[in-house]
């Protein structure tokens, strides 16, 4: 390549008097020039085989200084120092011909790396087909800021997939205790079925015992009112039994399309009155005349209402306590209603309470899984809830239930 010779145009804030030192030393004469303009004078007389330069600066940037040593025909390599580490900028010049690329902070000893670099490749039989330290450096810095985002987009996944993973696995264990408890509610519910048809065969003696009494005592009209009122409540008692077995019946309950809004609020009201009355609530029905029947079983449908109207009853704690249940049709949907004027539910909870084991009640008083069951069995029938409450003002749970066809 002849006699090697550099010119480094660099500004006054670092000397490179080792770097001159050094490169002597090696044979590679160093010429500093701290002034652009007098470093692109310098340039264009001649004689340089490599330029070291910033790749910006006040007067000329990397682009033009390339674009002025092509246009002058000046054979002369060209390193620059860049403290940016723009790799875009970088892969520019390269394509118009730098070299290499020094670190601003790069000590002298890496300076002269390059230069060497820059006069062994150029001095190889093979030049075409040589790589330089930096295009090797850069390759590499590249291929590992690509991975590193690979890294990263699949540790975002990662993380993404492990929380839907622990959710589900929230869902499976919420669904499981469902199953668990539904199985154990039809066992309670034949238990029952059971008990009310052996309490019923002796029932039935008793009702027909006071029909002959009544015969034998008509004469006795303090007898006979003292039989009229038994026969009064044994009635009441043979209604509870009845809706019992109804209540907890569940072959033919289970038959979608068998549910009457009506007859399974009145049956449930009959199986749960006695824990309305003992509140002392006042409790309202209003039911539009004509009703169609809708897609859920009643056996459903009751465990619905049920869960409803235990946190209806509980929630409401005044001695002006009221519970109001409507029914009306909308939207091709059935409608239905309850409405207490209870404790209600703080505006911060209303958009966890379907969530399964949140409750609002003290530990001990609930699972938290009664709003998430009635949720999931209506659901399942085409149906859903919504529920509207004012803390300290009252709830009004909404059932929207589809027609049977």
């Amino acid at each position: 390549m002849g006699n090697p010779k550099v010119l480094l145009i660099s500004d006054k804030e670092r000397k490179y008097n080792n770097l001159r030192a050094i490169a002597e030393q090696r044979g590679v004469p160093i010429d500093i020039e701290h002034d652009i303009s007098n470093g692109y004078e310098l340039l264009k007389a001649g004689g340089y085989t490599l330029v070291i330069a910033n790749i910006s600066c006040a007067s000329i940037d990397g682009h033009e200084l390339i674009d002025k040593i092509q246009n002058s025909n000046l054979a002369c390599g060209v390193i620059f120092i860049d403290g940016t580490e723009n790799y875009t900028a970088r892969e520019e010049l390269k394509e118009k011909g730098a070299f290499s690329f020094v670190k601003k902070a790069d000590d002298d000893i890496e300076i002269l790396k390059h230069i060497d670099n820059y006069f062994t490749v150029n001095s190889s039989p093979h030049a075409d087909m040589a790589i330089s330290l930096d295009e090797m450096d850069f390759k590499l810095e590249e291929s590992i800021l690509t991975k590193m985002n690979e890294l990263k987009t699949l540790n975002e996944k990662l993380t993404e997939t492990s929380r839907e993973l622990d959710q589900t696995k929230q869902r499976l264990q919420a669904k499981r205790e469902y199953l668990v408890n539904s199985d154990r509610m039809i066992s309670i519910g034949q238990m029952v079925a059971s008990i009310v048809h052996e309490i019923n065969n002796p029932l039935t003696s008793i009702i027909s015992l006071v029909g002959a009494i009544s015969i034998e005592t008509r004469a006795n009209s303090k007898i006979m009112r003292y039989n009229e009122m038994l026969s009064q409540n044994i009635d009441k008692l043979r209604d509870l039994t009845m809706s019992i077995l109804s209540f907890s019946h569940q072959s033919k309950s289970m038959e979608a399309g068998d549910s009457h809004i009506v007859i399974s609020v009145e049956e449930l009201i009959a199986f749960y009155g006695y824990e309305v009355k003992k509140k002392n609530i006042s409790m309202n029905m209003d039911f539009s005349p004509v009703l169609p029947r809708v897609v859920i079983p009643k056996v459903k449908l009751q465990q619905v209402l049920l869960n409803v109207m235990k946190n209806s009853v509980y929630a409401v704690t005044s001695e002006a306590g009221r519970i109001d249940i409507r029914a009306y049709v909308s939207d091709g949907m059935v409608i239905l209603e309850v409405e207490d004027n209870g404790e209600g539910i703080p505006k911060e909870k209303i958009s966890e309470i379907f969530n399964p084991f949140f409750s609002t009640k003290p530990t001990g008083k609930g699972t938290g899984l009664g709003l998430f069951i009635c949720k999931e069995i209506l659901e399942n029938h085409s149906s859903d809830i919504e529920i509207k409450s004012e803390h300290l003002k009252g709830t009004t749970v909404t059932l929207k239930l589809a027609f049977a066809k």
